[in-house]
């Protein structure tokens, strides 16, 4: 499951947090994390902020979410993301995923496509670097 979009954080009320869908629809953390998406193996959150939370509630993320929802594995931005380096960012990470090898998973994958970024030197790692992986990797 891919969300390519708009991540809006709600720090003071982090369960009205929410991602932009399409026509400017909402799909708020609290109707996410009643989704039924236990044959789901993992959603990448391609939008900022969406694995933050506030202060004091830092657990209470979108992220948190999907894994409520019974997604094994999120992956999400904790900050603030360029979007073009994004993009090249999520290429890179499909592919490592197509090709891993078995004692591969999704965690070497973006690791991986976080390295070529750094080899690659095109953008600063503010722009890309917030992705992080909740969850089994």
């Amino acid at each position: 499951l891919h969300f390519a979009t708009h991540g809006v954080l709600n720090s003071k009320e982090p369960a009205r947090s929410y991602l932009l869908m399409a026509e400017k629809k909402r799909l708020d953390a609290i109707d996410i994390s009643m989704l039924k998406l236990e044959h789901t193996d993992v959603a990448v959150l391609s939008a900022c902020e969406t694995g933050k939370g506030s202060d004091g509630l830092e657990f209470a993320t979108i992220a948190r979410s999907f894994a409520h929802a019974r997604v094994p594995t999120v992956i999400a931005s904790l900050w603030p993301v360029h979007d073009k380096a994004t993009k090249d960012l999520m290429v890179k990470f499909y592919r490592y995923v197509e090709h891993a090898t078995d004692d591969e998973n999704y965690l070497v994958a973006l690791a991986k496509a976080q390295r070529a970024l750094i080899d690659e030197g095109r953008y600063h790692p503010a722009g890309w670097s917030g992705f992080t992986l909740f969850g089994k990797p």
